[in-house]
């Protein structure tokens, strides 16, 4: 309970996964603490890990990411 019935905001975003689950890349700082940390919350949360990657991102790994980003984005 907030202590509210009035509730303002400027955006909602929101994702289902009845599609067949919520596509995702997690990311950390190091793979055997964050990365993995990430990788087990996304998982959690019913996502479909696409890729994982863990301390600076590189050229590759950046372009893996936009390869993998959906191509039929839809704004709310």
């Amino acid at each position: 309970n907030l202590g509210t019935e009035d509730l303002e905001w400027q955006h909602i975003y929101a994702c289902s996964s009845a599609a067949g689950g919520l596509k995702m890349t997690v990311h950390g700082l190091v793979y055997d603490m964050t990365a993995r940390a990430a990788r087990e919350a996304a998982l959690g949360a019913g996502a479909v890990l696409n890729q994982v990657t863990a301390g600076p991102i590189s050229a590759l790994d950046l372009e893996k990411t936009k390869e993998i980003s959906p191509k039929d984005r839809k704004s709310v």
